[in-house]
């Protein structure tokens, strides 16, 4: 299963991370431009992948739409700015499932 971590700051204090993922049978892709990715890289980031763990890069319809294999999408960090603009109406009309925060920190997954 292939993922894109997009966040910089993820794993970043504990690479052992990317290793209990790989271990885990999971293809961990980084964000390697140190920078937020546009909507048009994540649309040619996300083309092949299975998961998302996304900081603030932009996640709209048509980068969802850019990503027929998306089944699994994990919001790293506090920041949800961007939960306004996000397309719950297609993610709940799906197969999508969405973690935002920390389950103890009362959220939900979709």
């Amino acid at each position: 299963m292939k993922v894109l971590a997009t966040p910089r700051s993820f794993g970043k204090n504990n690479p052992e991370l990317f290793d209990i993922l790989r271990d885990a049978g999971l293809d961990v892709v980084r964000n390697d431009t140190g920078g937020i990715l546009s909507a048009a890289l994540m649309c040619e980031k996300l083309a092949d992948c299975d998961g998302l763990i996304v900081g603030v890069d932009p996640v709209d319809a048509a980068v969802l739409a850019a990503a027929p294999r998306l089944r699994a999408i994990a919001k790293y960090g506090v920041w949800l700015q961007m939960v306004s603009s996000f397309p719950f109406q297609r993610i709940f009309m799906s197969s999508l499932n969405v973690t935002l925060g920390h389950p103890t920190q009362g959220s939900k997954n979709g």
